[in-house]
């Protein structure tokens, strides 16, 4: 399923979706390890199994999320529990390299994934639409270099025919 075509890109922008309405309720997610999000067969939608802010309280992180779960955790997060949308949006570009873990990440998800996972929160993307967005212009953008340099091959094509058959 993983291989499919799209279905890394879909699965998150599901997540951002759903984690655009957790903002507006005032929830974090926190972790989006592995072990916290599912896949329904059929129609891929995620689901996460808890959100994380309901523990901002619980001192002992490592107890909670296990030591697997830790690199998916923003750093802000680990040393001082400090969670906004922008801690969410570290654990999506966490989870987005451990999807591509065996396959080489596409061109236009690399920046958005660097940019997700800077240590710095002020560098990262503010909202989860701004990552959204992110993704489908680098999309878009990739097909529309792609569609330009298929129609530059054919018309050159075209255009080597013609003159090849035009008598001398």
């Amino acid at each position: 399923m993983v291989a499919g075509n799209g279905f890394i890109v879909s699965v998150i922008k599901d997540l951002l979706d759903i984690t655009s309405y957790l903002h507006d309720q005032g929830i974090f997610h926190i972790c989006y390890a592995p072990s916290n999000v599912l896949v329904r067969k059929g129609d891929n939608a995620p689901m996460l199994l808890f959100h994380g802010s309901a523990y901002t309280a619980y001192n002992n992180r490592e107890e909670l999320y296990g030591d697997k779960a830790l690199s998916f955790i923003a750093p802000e997060v680990i040393e001082n529990g400090t969670c906004d949308a922008r801690a969410d949006i570290y654990s999506i570009g966490s989870f987005m390299e451990f999807l591509y873990r065996q396959s080489e990440v596409p061109l236009e998800l690399k920046a958005v994934i660097k940019k997700a996972t800077n240590l710095d929160p002020e560098k990262r993307y503010q909202t989860p639409e701004a990552m959204l967005k992110a993704i489908t212009t680098r999309q878009s953008t990739r097909k529309s270099v792609v569609s330009l340099l298929i129609a530059l091959i054919v018309s050159g094509a075209f255009l080597g025919l013609y003159f090849y058959m035009t008598p001398e």
